[in-house]
């Protein structure tokens, strides 16, 4: 029977080769292609898929912070598989301890705020350590301060000895800490002023259009609330001092504080003035936000980071060259770590850094 063995050596394959021009035609490529690869395809198959649904905790509405979480959230939606979502909360505080449970995968959070969660500094409000915050990426520098009415006698931070300002800001611990450093760089402390209890960052707002405080923590001259305020009772922001000194007395509140001078026509601001500001982070839970999402996360931003500036007049300073911290306070992401290091932006000196930051945390 060897013609017939032969006729059915053809049949299987013929049936063979119509088998591979489907699968062919299924993974998109020619069967040799490294890409397309039987292990390739496996590896594929076996990778953890990325989260349909994430939030990100921001301080809230009417924040700067709110409206940056709600363009990264845009962004990261319009350009991933993942549905992104601006959760608004009071402020790190309040948020912080859902935030450590993994019931919240991601959180927009200024670089101290971060630094003081991870170590669990009471004094800044935070009792507990967020042991698993993570770093996905440094956002943007915010320039912040104070503010007083547009025809107050009030024209330094001096002249704010035995004023009213407003205080307290439950779940928000960092506006106090913004309003003691400003102080500080005159040598003034907050019990040389008159503090007046506020509930909220909004509440200090409202309580200054009713005239109940003289001056509050108004953070970016472009923050919406502050621009509301200034267009209903009029409002201009207190210069710091310059100076070495100054910024000494700053850090000694706020470790990493800088001084720059911001110029007139940037939000309410009619001057140019000399604000203390430092960077914010995005930040996500080492456990809930997986190692692909944070991937992902990294590098849409770093692919898409120019989709931000036409959102918010502060997104503009969401830069490449600054994504990556060389001296962050808390440790990186692995899923981000992986694309800074595919990226080459990792520095090397950075890999120490991590393995320090990890064993204080626990891992």
């Amino acid at each position: 029977m060897p013609k017939l063995r032969t006729f059915q050596e053809l049949i299987a394959l013929a049936l063979w080769l119509t088998s591979l021009v489907f699968v062919q035609a299924a993974v998109g490529g020619p069967a040799s292609s490294p890409e397309r690869s039987p292990q390739r395809l496996a590896a594929a198959a076996k990778s953890p898929a990325l989260p349909r649904e994430l939030a990100i905790a921001t301080h809230s509405v009417g924040t700067v912070y709110y409206t940056q979480g709600t363009a990264v959230a845009k962004v990261l939606t319009d350009s991933s598989q993942m549905k992104v979502l601006a959760k608004p909360m009071v402020g790190p505080n309040a948020w912080m301890p859902t935030f450590s449970r993994g019931e919240i995968e991601m959180g927009l959070v200024s670089a101290p705020d971060a630094n003081w969660a991870f170590h669990g500094v009471k004094e800044a409000g935070y009792p507990q350590r967020a042991q698993k915050i993570r770093l996905v990426q440094r956002g943007v520098p915010l320039w912040i301060g104070l503010i007083v009415r547009q025809d107050s006698p009030i024209k330094s931070i001096s002249d704010l000895k035995g004023k009213r300002v407003a205080s307290g800001h439950g779940g928000n611990f960092i506006i106090n800490k913004n309003i003691e450093a400003t102080l500080a760089t005159v040598g003034l402390t907050p019990s040389d002023t008159t503090p007046v209890p506020v509930a909220s960052f909004v509440g200090g707002q409202e309580a200054f259009r009713e005239g109940r405080v003289d001056s509050i923590f108004a953070g970016t001259p472009a923050t919406a609330a502050t621009v509301e305020t200034a267009a209903a009772v009029g409002a201009r922001y207190l210069p710091l001092p310059k100076g070495k000194e100054a910024v000494e007395r700053c850090r000694r509140v706020i470790p990493a504080c800088e001084f720059t001078v911001v110029k007139g026509g940037y939000g309410i601001l009619k001057e140019d003035t000399v604000f203390m500001g430092y960077y914010n982070y995005l930040v996500g839970h080492a456990e809930a936000l997986s190692e692909a999402a944070a991937y992902q996360i990294a590098r849409t931003l770093w692919e898409r980071y120019k989709e931000l500036w036409p959102i918010h007049v502060t997104l503009k300073e969401w830069q490449s060259e600054t994504m990556v911290d060389p001296d962050p306070g808390i440790p990186y992401h692995p899923g981000a770590v992986r694309f800074y290091k595919e990226a080459g932006v990792w520095p090397r000196d950075l890999d120490q850094k991590q393995e320090r930051l990890l064993r204080e945390s626990g891992k």
